[in-house]
This record gives structure tokens, sequence and C-alpha cells, in this order.
């Protein structure tokens, strides 16, 4: 095998997906560098060979620490890149958003990876934000990054429809995201140690375990086991952490919601424990999403086999990946009626819970680590 001499891979938030990646580009490369915020290991841990740089944690707090973390978490990468790599190869993954614009300051060869594409997940947002110079330079300075990129990747065909109003079609490939199932996998209720003790063990429980930001709308969650007030067998369980989980305590207790509990992260090596707990596991891709992300904790939740409850836009890649292999259900945020139909129908009708649980985790099987092969 020939070798090239050295590349650089960035991402502020690096978790299973990316050491992955890097495990699998490392084997092609002299030198290979991760530069990150964070590195979250499961499993499967990074290649010795790997050098890491470390930046600025991604800060998820408030919308004032996610940008000051992108802005100097970008401003040290350059200076990375810049300086200590200069001869360096370059991965790019969309986060920090702005690093996607480093070719343009430093000329290399280089590949990106767009998990989130900018501006138009602003934009989505913000519409007006669009027509200003910032949508308008954003946009531009788009076209001018990814038509120099050797290549593109993102993780499903609406994110590759949307990034072709920047580049030809030709340059970008979908490689669909994946899980591990030899690392998560289903636990018997019985002797699952996140059940163990808890008040809500014997239960038929609801699941949220992710992010808790404003694009998420945690406060659905909130609302729906409301509506569950009167029925003592249905039990909501949310685990994560963000700017949105102080709120979500307060009215708790404000308004004395019993039968939701909330925790922080649990450790990695429980993951297979709390995502077994659930009956059904919710993922939220707001309407504001539409095609611009996919939760990767989706393919997680089908390695341990439970249905998914999908809150998204009927447009978003989220309610496509359910409708197609038969998971679960997906539902619009404002069609509450629907959802808690959807929950007690699965929770009476144990041959149709059977039939979504099966799919999940047949489809799991789909959606393997093979698809890193896909990069470079």
């Amino acid at each position: 095998m020939k070798f090239r001499k050295s590349i650089v891979l960035i991402n502020q938030d690096s978790g299973y997906l990316m050491i992955d990646i890097v495990n699998h580009i490392c084997k092609s490369y002299d030198e290979t560098t991760l530069v990150s915020g964070k590195l979250i290991e499961r499993g499967t841990s990074l290649n010795e060979k790997v050098k890491l740089e470390w930046i600025t944690e991604y800060k998820r707090n408030s919308l004032f620490s996610k940008f000051y973390s992108w802005f100097l978490g970008f401003f040290q990468t350059l200076y990375l890149v810049g300086f200590k790599y200069r001869n360096s190869e370059l991965f790019i993954v969309s986060n920090p958003p702005f690093a996607v614009f480093i070719p343009l300051i430093f000329r290399r060869k280089f590949k990106l990876l767009i998990f989130d594409i900018y501006p138009d997940v602003l934009t989505n947002t913000i519409p007006w934000l669009k027509y200003t110079p910032i949508g308008f330079c954003w946009s531009f300075l788009n076209k001018v990054v990814f038509k120099r990129a050797d290549k593109i990747y993102t993780i499903g065909e609406g994110l590759k429809t949307t990034l072709e109003q920047y580049v030809d079609s030709e340059k970008i490939e979908v490689v669909p995201l994946w899980t591990n199932n030899d690392f998560i996998y289903s636990i018997p209720r019985e002797t699952n140690v996140f059940l163990k003790g808890k008040p809500f063990e014997g239960k038929f429980i609801i699941l949220y375990s992710g992010n808790l930001g404003k694009t998420q709308h945690p406060e659905i969650i909130l609302e729906l086991a409301k509506g569950f007030k009167n029925n003592s067998e249905i039990h909501f369980v949310i685990i994560g952490s963000g700017s949105e989980k102080l709120l979500l305590e307060n009215r708790i207790k404000a308004e004395g919601i019993s039968n939701v509990s909330m925790f922080d992260w649990q450790d990695p090596s429980l993951l297979s424990h709390t995502f077994s707990s659930a009956h059904i596991a919710i993922v939220t891709s707001g309407s504001q999403a539409n095609n611009l992300s996919i939760p990767s904790k989706t393919f997680n939740f089908m390695s341990v086999g439970v249905p998914v409850l999908g809150i998204s836009s009927s447009k978003s890649e989220l309610s496509k990946l359910i409708q197609k292999y038969e998971i679960g259900g997906c539902f619009d945020p404002n069609e509450m009626g629907e959802i808690t139909g959807f929950i007690l129908k699965l929770q009476e009708d144990v041959n149709l819970y059977k039939y979504y649980a099966e799919n999940s985790l047949n489809t799991s099987k789909l959606f393997t680590i093979d698809n890193v092969n896909r990069f470079l």
C-alpha cells in the first residue's frame, strides 16, 4: 500500500463516528492528527498512532456560548493548520461551521464531511437572515469552497439535495451513518442496571436521550407527559443536558409533573442499559431542520431493537428513514393527539409493538461500520 504523508482531521465534537472515520483514514497516511475539543470513546478507542490536538470544547449551554466556542475553536484550528501542519491534507467536518472556510486561507488538498449545512440551518430558523449581508456572504463562500474540495461527503439524500445549490452533485457522496451492534445491544429488563431500583422500573418507558437544546424542542416531552398524568403505567425518562435542561427541571417542579424523571448524561458503558430501558425511544428533529440534519442516535436505538417515535417534519430525513424501514412512527410537533395515540397503541398492541421492534433491530444491521470504508 502506498502511503500519503500526513492528514489533519477537524471536528470540534468527536464521538464514535469520528473515531471510526479517523481510525480508517489513518491506515493510508504516515501521520494522522485529529483536532478536536472533545473526544468520547465508546467501545472503540482512537488508534494509538493518531495524534490529538485540543481546541476549545463546543458549548451548547446558550446561543452565546455556542457561537463563542465556534469562533474560538475556528481560530485555534486556523493557527494549527497554518503554522504547525503546513503540509498536511485536510479532512474537515462542519463543526465548527466556520472550519470549512480554512481552505480559503490556506490552499491545501481537502475533503469535507457535512453534517449540518450553514447558513441554511440558521436561515430556516431566521428566514430574513438569508437576505442579509451575512447570509449572502456565507452562501457565496460556500460555493467557492465546495467547488475547490476534492470530495464532499454528507449523510443523507436530503442533505445532498440542499448541498446541490452550492456545488455539482457529482462531487457529493452520501455515506449513511452507522451503529455498532457489538457495543450497543439489547439488555433484558430484569438485568438492566439502569432500571434497577428506579421507581419506574416496571413501567412502560418513553425515553429521550440526547441534547436538550432549543432545536430539539424538549418541552414537547413535558406536554406529552402531562397528557398521560392519569396513566400510572406510562413513565417518561429524559437523559442529557443542554440550554433547556434547567427550564425543564423548573417546569417539572412548578407544574408537578410526576411521571417524568430526568438524569444527567450516563457513562458511555451504560448505553446499552439506558437505551434498553425504553419501550419507545423519542428522536426529535425540529421542523426547521427538515433535510439539514439527522440524529445519529436514531441508529443506536435500532441496535437495542426499540421502536422509534420521531417528532419531526414529514419532509425530514428522520421521517423518511422511519417510514422506509417501518421502525416506528413520525409526527409533526403539533400532532400531539396522534403522538399520544401512537404511544397508547404500542402499549396495548403487543403484535404491533413486536413488529416495530423487530424491524428496528433488523434495520440496524443495514447500517454498520462498513460504511466507513467509503471515506477516502
